[in-house]
């Protein structure tokens, strides 16, 4: 059985908290609740809906997968499977629990940590998906740090993150989905470009926001669960009387991304 785990009252005022429903909220603090010494838990929508919902036989197992959707979308989350089986690990988890004698995990790791995961390209969860998606912040305060990636013709190019470690892991689960994609060559290593140049700006004004790049990068994230899409995102741009190519195609790809 976990320990008691913390609820931080910040999360509360959390705006990604506040996107969700009140099933994704009270599924996420079962999260949090379940979730072992290291942050990592079971992610099998049958699974979460037996440990939240022990009592309640009308709640339906979809209605799980939905509240999964939302959190994988806004919090601090990052699903992944290893095995065919999945799993889920609260990136945050290290600022909000204290945890004396902490006990090893039994379940693996997430790609980001170590060895063991994967990120496959699925749509959907259900109860046999091998499904990652986004991993969010909550709104902690980002500190300094750098991403060093090896480049050749389809990694992502080497970057400095500055003050955005975000960047770190969006670009390694961008390398992850572009290395496994059935994009050609020159769509990838436009992908690249894009990434690039995103990562080197910091920031793009979207839909009239300033937005930091590796919040566009996260929304990119979710493309490779539509992946016909993308080659015709990737030149959105190249359309006559488009004076901002780069920022029509980044703009197009971020709301796709987000269905606008």
């Amino acid at each position: 059985m976990a320990r008691k785990r913390m609820i931080a009252p910040s999360m509360w005022e959390s705006e990604s908290f506040a996107e969700l429903t009140d099933l994704a909220k009270l599924v996420f603090i079962s999260m949090i609740s379940h979730a072992d010494d290291e942050g990592r838990g079971k992610a099998s929508p049958a699974y979460i809906k037996s440990m939240t919902f022990p009592n309640d036989e009308n709640r339906r197992v979809a209605d799980i997968k939905s509240a999964l959707s939302e959190i994988a979308r806004c919090m601090s989350v990052q699903f992944y499977s290893v095995d065919g089986r999945d799993y889920y690990f609260m990136t945050n988890w290290t600022e909000y629990q204290k945890i004396d004698r902490p006990t090893q995990s039994k379940l693996p790791p997430p790609p980001s940590v170590g060895v063991g995961g994967d990120i496959p390209n699925q749509q959907q969860f259900d109860e046999g998906s091998t499904n990652t998606r986004r991993v969010l912040d909550e709104g902690s305060t980002p500190k300094s740090s750098q991403v060093n990636i090896s480049q050749d013709n389809n990694n992502l190019y080497d970057s400095q993150t500055g003050e955005q470690p975000e960047l770190q892991q969006y670009i390694a689960i961008l390398k992850f989905h572009l290395e496994k994609s059935e994009l050609y060559d020159d769509e990838k290593a436009r992908f690249n470009d894009i990434v690039a140049e995103l990562v080197r700006r910091g920031s793009l004004k979207i839909n009239g926001v300033d937005t930091p790049a590796w919040k566009i990068l996260q929304a990119f994230v979710q493309l490779f669960f539509e992946p016909k899409k993308i080659p015709d995102l990737l030149y959105a741009g190249n359309k006559d009387g488009v004076k901002n190519k780069f920022l029509y195609t980044v703009s197009a790809m971020y709301n796709s991304a987000y269905g606008f």
